[in-house]
């Protein structure tokens, strides 16, 4: 059975199969392996067209310790007192402001009425009476009272300071930023665009009305690498009643062979 199926493989088309090999230690015109083991320093090659061209970047480093023109940092250690400096103008200015103390808890309804009889004896019905609201009233003139504070709006105009309307004619901005707010902080540098004409390159509009293609490729950007190979699929496994039709044509025509041989 199984030299029947390699004699019916050799009469039909296969697709043609590739096998790869490794790649060989040596090459034909390359270096010598053995000698180029032997050379100290670095087993790589670093290819330097697979890096693509970009801007520059840049990083802002620490504030060092000691500074150019600026005190000694281990002979300003070395000084008895405080370690810290304060920056005054840290301190930003604003306006006053006040606070008002709690009143004196209010007395119960027992305790006025107590009070009232012990300053005020018992009077005949025939006496002229006063009503409430006078006789409270006439009673906290007579108690120390809490002192009470009000706030106004600030005056649009101030005693010693520039007139309003003086100063609203002057031209220019009406406002007056205080410097000490904004604390010093280290610079900030930020990174412009390409310009489109460089010192010593080629001029742009000379340059667009060159005829032609307006592009030009970069063959850096384009990595070498080895060759590739693809295998074609191979052709569909047959079914076994499509192998024993083929099979008994075969033989059938094997066993009309010597029977055609012998009639003629």
């Amino acid at each position: 059975m199984a030299e029947l199926d390699y004699g019916f493989r050799a009469t039909q088309e296969q697709g043609p199969a590739f096998t790869m090999a490794e790649k060989p230690e040596m090459v034909i015109g390359g270096p010598v392996p053995s000698w180029q083991k032997s050379i100290p320093g670095p087993k790589y090659d670093v290819v330097t067209d697979n890096y693509k061209q970009k801007a520059p970047g840049w990083s802002l480093r620490g504030k060092p310790e000691m500074v150019i023109g600026g005190a000694v940092p281990s002979w300003q250690k070395s000084i008895p007192g405080p370690k810290y400096l304060i920056n005054i103008n840290e301190f930003k200015p604003k306006a006053p402001s006040f606070s008002m103390r709690g009143r004196n808890p209010p007395k119960t309804q027992g305790e006025l009425e107590k009070e009232r009889a012990a300053l005020h004896p018992a009077r005949s019905s025939s006496e002229k009476k006063f009503p409430a609201p006078q006789l409270d009233t006439g009673y906290k003139c007579t108690q120390v009272q809490g002192p009470g504070f009000s706030m106004r709006a600030k005056p649009d105009m101030v005693v010693g300071g520039p007139v309003p309307s003086w100063t609203n004619s002057i031209p220019g901005p009406k406002y007056d930023p205080a410097l000490d707010s904004y604390k010093a902080k280290a610079p900030g540098f930020t990174l412009r665009q390409k310009p489109e004409m460089i010192i010593g390159g080629a001029v742009p509009s000379w340059q667009k009305s060159i005829p032609g293609p307006k592009y030009m490729i970069n063959i850096n950007e384009f990595k070498p690498k080895a060759p590739s190979f693809s295998m074609p699929g191979r052709n569909p496994p047959k079914m076994q009643h499509q192998k024993d039709k083929e099979r008994a044509e075969m033989l059938a025509k094997s066993s009309s062979a010597p029977n055609l041989r012998k009639t003629a």
